[in-house]
C-alpha cells in the first residue's frame, strides 16, 4: 500500500507500476512488472491511498525439471514507480 499525491498545479490521473527483482541466482530480467492500478483524478495536492498485491505465482519461475511454477528464495526488491525508468518507491523482501 502507498500513497500517489499530486504535487501539481493541475488536476490529473496516475498508473502507478508494481515492479519486481528476484534474486541475482534466479537468473531473471532485472524489472519484471507484477501490477499496476490507475488512480482516480487527483485535484492539486489531493491524495489516493493504492493497494497493489503479489501473489505467490508472481514471486515464481519455471522449473524445467519439475515442468512447473516455482516459488523463488531469497532477497526480492520491490519497486513502485510511474514506469520502469521513473521508480519513487523501493523495498527489499526476503522469501524463505
Amino acid at each position: 500500500m502507498f500513497s500517489v499525491t499530486n504535487v501539481g498545479t493541475v488536476a490529473g490521473k496516475e498508473t502507478p507500476q508494481l515492479y519486481l527483482r528476484f534474486p541475482v541466482d534466479a537468473g531473471e530480467p532485472p524489472k519484471q512488472l507484477k501490477g499496476f492500478s490507475k488512480t482516480g483524478t487527483l485535484a492539486p495536492g489531493s491524495s489516493e491511498l493504492v493497494t497493489l498485491t503479489l501473489v505467490p505465482r508472481d514471486l515464481s519461475i519455471w522449473d524445467v525439471s519439475v515442468h512447473k511454477f516455482v516459488v523463488s528464495t531469497g532477497e526480492f526488491e520491490v519497486m513502485v514507480g510511474s514506469s520502469s525508468c521513473d521508480i519513487r518507491q523501493r523495498a527489499t523482501v526476503i522469501v524463505e
